[in-house]
């Protein structure tokens, strides 16, 4: 999912994009396209109000990659990132918790650094230098 938001997130208005890997069949196209909505319930029907547009869904080739203690994402012909845990003074991740509308509720966020990211679609073009700070947790919806 590829998000803007224009101000700050809880204010609304926020403009998403979807993106489902091409190797998902119809049904899991719906399932997801649903889940991702707010239309199955769950930690994404609290974020769906403040959703003002979806300016699209599209299948595509995703490749994620878990290497150590960075992870990246490419989509194919459309954007790219990577981001690394940031060490504490003991070598463990700094982590942050119950912090408002986490994209993993309920768990520990490890707090890291962006090596960079492009994205280029639906009239959006990002290109964010390395440095910035982002977070990352692992994740399972089920139901």
């Amino acid at each position: 999912m590829a998000l803007y938001a224009p101000g700050l997130m809880t204010e609304g208005n926020l403009k998403v994009a979807l993106y489902v890997d091409d190797g998902a069949d119809g049904a899991q196209m719906e399932e997801l396209t649903g889940i991702f909505g707010g239309q199955k319930g769950g930690h994404f029907a609290n974020i769906a109000p403040l959703i003002g547009e979806i300016v699209g869904v599209k299948q595509a080739p995703i490749e994620i990659v878990v290497d150590g203690k960075s992870r990246s994402v490419r989509i194919d012909g459309i954007g790219e990132t990577k981001i690394t845990a940031i060490e504490g003074h003991d070598g463990a991740d700094v982590t942050l918790t119950d912090t408002p509308l986490a994209f993993v509720p309920g768990g520990a966020q490890t707090v890291a650094r962006n090596e960079g990211l492009t994205y280029k679609d639906f009239d959006f073009d990002w290109n964010h230098p390395s440095g910035k700070g982002g977070l990352m947790a692992p994740f399972t919806y089920q139901g």
